[in-house]
């Protein structure tokens, strides 16, 4: 975790790629876990999920992102007890596009900025809706934790292992491997 001092206080700075505009096209995996790891989502039984009724609303938000965004959709994504992984797709040319298109695609994004949804802006509402409908049952205790974890997704071979892993990771979670974010570098080589 890096920090630095600004204006006599230290904070956090960002765990994004500091190179990458989030805005761009791609492949994201991305962690979202509860605070203080608390499982308001539900339980492992015999290697699957069961949700509880915070976990159905994050089901059911998680569903319904495509529908608040043009171009994003989801590949892969599970509810654990105490986490959610997703894989968003935000479509359209994508880095390892010929350069040409890239380019057309850097004066779109320039000239069109404040429509395309970044990464950040996709999970920030997403964390939002589901703490507002959890408070609105009852579920008044219910939090995020703040901030969110990220892989940007290069590749087929890539693509394959992160679903693989989103797939097994209610069998995983009772041997320990069901760990709040992965360690990208062991997944990812």
């Amino acid at each position: 975790m890096n920090m630095t001092l600004y204006k006599g206080a230290y904070r956090i700075e960002s765990a994004r790629l500091a190179v990458w505009d989030y805005r761009q096209p791609g492949w994201y995996f991305a962690t979202l876990c509860t605070k203080g790891s608390q499982p308001y989502f539900g339980f492992i039984r015999d290697g699957k999920m069961c949700l509880s009724q915070a976990g159905e609303i994050a089901e059911h938000e998680l569903r319904s992102v495509p529908l608040h965004y043009n171009a994003v959709s989801l590949d892969s994504h599970i509810v654990m007890p105490n986490h959610v992984h997703a894989v968003v797709c935000i479509d359209g040319i994508h880095a390892h596009s010929p350069e040409g298109a890239i380019e057309e695609w850097r004066i779109k994004l320039e000239s069109d900025s404040r429509h395309l949804p970044s990464l950040g802006s996709i999970i920030g509402g997403y964390k939002s809706a589901v703490a507002r409908k959890c408070h609105a049952v009852g579920i008044a205790s219910f939090a995020w934790q703040a901030r969110f974890y990220d892989h940007i997704i290069r590749g087929n071979h890539a693509v394959a292992a992160v679903r693989e892993y989103i797939r097994n990771n209610p069998q995983n979670w009772d041997r320990g491997s069901g760990d709040d974010h992965p360690d990208w570098n062991l997944l990812l080589a």
